[in-house]
């Protein structure tokens, strides 16, 4: 199982996740992922995360052409439609294409970061912005986003600064890792931007 975490700011965005990779299934094991094998991927200019099915994350690193941003500088909402008629389409084409999934849906939770804005998909591909900008997803993902909404209140109104984010999302990964039998160290962080 899983703990990934994000954090959307004002044209950036940071995400932190876990190694530790968990069977279950009856005589399951667990075991830690390689550093040259994570569970965010950069793919082109998105990084892509998945908890769930260890499959969606070989195909998000391995087989996945995700479609090229357009050059220009996108708003918001345009950058929306793209990430809904062209990402989506291209994405769900790839799992079905691959025997992962069927009719439209799939066995896992997707995290889609892209141009410093995160997008967090459904087994059935929708998804929904949350107004503060708290992501997480995976087993551990309640602990995460308890620790993540805490920390953020904390600050009483003030806007997140990266460091900030970074150091809330090791917190979180820290407090998800002591709740959650299927997260553990080691911890990696990366962030991205707009531009």
């Amino acid at each position: 199982m899983t703990t990934i975490a994000a954090v959307q700011g004002n044209g950036w965005a940071v995400v932190g996740f876990e190694s530790q990779v968990t069977e279950m299934v009856a005589g399951g094991r667990k075991f830690v992922l390689p550093k040259n094998s994570q569970k965010v991927v950069k793919n082109g200019d998105y990084l892509l995360g998945s908890a769930g099915s260890l499959r969606a994350l070989n195909l998000l690193a391995g087989v996945f052409k995700p479609p090229a941003v357009p050059k220009t500088s996108l708003t918001d909402d345009a950058l929306d439609k793209f990430f809904v008629t062209t990402f989506i389409p291209r994405l769900r084409d790839c799992f079905e294409d691959n025997s992962f999934g069927k009719e439209g849906t799939q066995d896992s939770d997707i995290l889609v970061i892209v141009r410093g804005k995160v997008y967090q998909l459904g087994s059935d591909y929708e998804w929904s912005p949350d107004q503060e900008g708290i992501y997480a997803i995976g087993s551990g993902s309640s602990y995460a986003l308890g620790s993540l909404y805490t920390t953020s209140l904390a600050l009483g109104g003030k806007k997140l600064s990266q460091e900030q984010a970074r150091l809330n999302i090791k917190k979180a990964l820290e407090v998800s890792s002591r709740l959650d039998a299927c997260t553990s160290e080691p911890f990696e962080i990366l962030s991205q931007t707009k531009t």
